[in-house]
């Protein structure tokens, strides 16, 4: 029952980004770094490059420039909300598959090593060994 609740939660979206739930705050961190950045070089390209007069017209500029990075945001933020997510996500399923590989080949070392000793006792005091070695590791698939 529970599972079913989480993957309904899961696949919540937010309507106007259309974006996971979980992730709106991504997407707000994507969103606001976006706009601060895209307001303030294009400020200052604007104030360098053209005359302004007076603190009036300096005012104008920023708010101009504020509501076009503002819409552009708005296009690029939920992609790269997503790329990023799918990207890290990807990152770490591939580390937890390293993860449980080298525990799987410990696993396999030590029961290896074990089976060695129980042997090499059995050989030092003169007994016949017959357990049979332990299964070979399994092919690592990539």
């Amino acid at each position: 029952m529970r599972d079913k609740r989480d993957e309904a939660e899961r696949n919540v979206r937010v309507s106007i980004p259309n974006i996971p739930a979980e992730a709106v705050r991504w997407y707000l961190s994507v969103f606001n770094a976006i706009t601060a950045y895209l307001t303030v070089t294009n400020t200052l390209f604007v104030l360098a490059t053209q005359q302004t007069i007076g603190w009036q017209a300096v005012q104008y500029v920023v708010v101009g420039e504020l509501l076009k990075a503002g819409g552009a945001a708005l296009i690029v933020s939920p992609i790269i909300t997503e790329a990023s997510r799918v990207v890290i996500g990807a990152m770490w399923t591939k580390r937890k598959v390293q993860e449980a590989r080298a525990e799987a080949r410990e696993e396999v070392h030590q029961r290896w090593s074990e089976w060695n000793r129980r042997r090499e006792e059995a050989e030092a005091k003169g007994e016949a060994f017959t357990e049979p070695p332990p299964p070979p590791p399994e092919p690592e698939s990539r």
